[in-house]
């Protein structure tokens, strides 16, 4: 038997559609705008506890 855990985000589990976007990146392109992220919501991690 599987057992199933609504970890999915609310529209998911909604059954509603989403939008899915990508683009093309190196791997040093992807870091570093993993890193710029990283700084810019940081300290909203923080405060929330994360």
């Amino acid at each position: 038997m599987r057992h199933e855990t609504p970890h999915a985000p609310a529209p998911i589990l909604a059954n509603k559609e989403v939008e899915l976007w990508t683009k093309e990146s190196t791997e040093a392109m992807f870091e570093t705008e993993e890193s710029q992220l990283n700084n810019k919501y940081r300290p909203e991690w923080t405060k929330e506890g994360h």
